[in-house]
């Protein structure tokens, strides 16, 4: 649990430095302003230091002190002033060096490391002057040691190039695949087609290797200053994509035929189609197939829905059957007709044989001659009735077909599988 009594503490400490401070009591004064700004650092506090630092005549403290409190937020309008008075007053008098770093934001130690760090890079020190051993320290890169000279009343420059602490990540994959290479739930880092190989900082990755028709492929990694990593993704093949498609039909059971190849009975679910067209037959007996293409597309199902219709029938007009009919009997009459025709000329022929030998006949020749007649002409009506009406009747029974064509049909709508 935080302590809520910092800030009062550090109020007490600040107030007997101010005691002290009144009473001339410098350093002890300095002891209690710096456990006030342990506790709760504040610009003021600084200014506190920086000027009881001055007042003791240790000037590379005084300065340094200043100019932190100078690079502070504090609004002070005085303070501000005396801080830059003081800080112009002591250049002449203390040896300052510049530290500097590429990058910058290293820490500063200067001569022992154990007595801690004199902030972070771009910064001026203020030094006794004399040889002094600077280190600068950044996590990731290699630490940097400098010989340097502070002369009093003068500013050296003391500038480090750190070297970034790397290893190499060397990912490879059993197809061509795209490589992202991020920190361990962090940002994206590098990435680019395999193989890859990229050197990076020290540290635990996230690597993921994508590929068209493959399983993406994804495994942590560790990466060792200086060291090499290789990473083998081993990939996946997809299966190919599917769709699905389900049949019904308004006469149940069907035979469904996909592709030439017979598949069930309606109503079916075809799964694990493959992407295209399809031909599609449904066919049931007494009714008029349905034959059509489906198309299906990955990871989708389709519905095929079915109406088989009656077959086609074929009709013609009764006229045909009438004419044919009167056709048929005027050629019966014809022929009964026609043999009453025969009978009476040989019945003729025999009476006029029998009235030239002398004898009497049955029945006049002369009647029978116009009776064969009437019978002779009747005949020929009847057969050319017959023949014309059987001829029209030919004709009207092709030129009156008529044939009721309802054709199967199907409905097919498609959507996520």
């Amino acid at each position: 649990m935080a302590r809520a009594d910092d800030a009062e503490e550090s109020r007490f400490h600040d107030d007997l430095g101010r005691q002290h401070y009144q009473a001339h009591r410098f350093e002890p004064a300095l002891r209690e302003f710096f456990d006030a700004a342990r506790l709760a650092p504040s610009p003021s506090i600084t200014f506190n230091i920086a000027v009881c630092f001055d007042l003791l005549h240790r000037a590379d403290d005084a300065y340094l002190f200043f100019r932190e409190y100078v690079a502070s937020d504090d609004a002070d309008a005085e303070r501000r002033r005396f801080a830059t008075a003081a800080i112009a007053r002591l250049e002449v008098a203390v040896a300052r060096l510049a530290v500097t770093s590429e990058p910058p934001g290293a820490n500063i130690y200067v001569d022992q490391r154990e007595h801690g760090g004199y902030g972070s890079t771009p910064r001026v020190l203020a030094l006794p002057p004399g040889a002094h051993t600077i280190t600068l320290e950044r996590p990731g890169y290699r630490p940097v040691t400098m010989q340097v000279e502070a002369r009093e009343g003068a500013e050296v420059a003391a500038a480090g190039a750190l070297v970034r602490i790397i290893g190499t990540l060397h990912v490879a994959a059993t197809s061509q695949a795209a490589v992202e290479v991020r920190e361990a739930g962090g940002p994206i880092v590098a990435q680019g087609e395999s193989p890859l190989e990229v050197s990076v900082p020290p540290g635990l990755y996230q690597l993921e290797v994508r590929a068209p028709g493959f399983r993406p492929f994804t495994t942590m990694s560790r990466v060792e200053p200086d060291g090499r990593t290789e990473v083998q993704a081993a990939l996946e093949a997809l299966p190919p994509p599917t769709g699905d498609l389900t049949i019904t039909s308004s006469a149940a059971g069907a035979l469904i035929q996909l592709d030439g190849e017979r598949t069930g009975f309606a109503p079916t679910l075809l799964q694990g189609l493959s992407l295209g067209e399809h031909r599609v037959r449904v066919e049931h007996a007494g009714l008029a197939p349905y034959e059509g293409t489906v198309s299906i597309e990955e990871n989708s199902r389709g519905w095929l829905t079915v109406a088989l219709e009656e077959p086609p029938v074929t009709q013609r007009s009764p006229v045909t059957w009438a004419v044919g009919g009167v056709g048929i009997a005027a050629l019966v009459a014809g022929a009964v007709v026609g043999g009453l025709a025969v009978a009476n000329h040989s019945a003729f022929l025999d009476a006029r044989a029998q009235v030239a030998a002398g004898s009497a006949a049955a029945r006049s020749p002369s009647a029978l001659r116009d009776t064969g007649e009437s019978l002779n002409l009747t005949t020929d009506v009847l057969l050319g009735v017959g023949v014309v009406a059987a001829a029209t009747a030919v004709i009207l029974y092709f030129a009156t077909e008529y044939t009721d064509v309802r054709q199967s049909r199907a409905a097919f709508s498609a959507g996520e599988r």
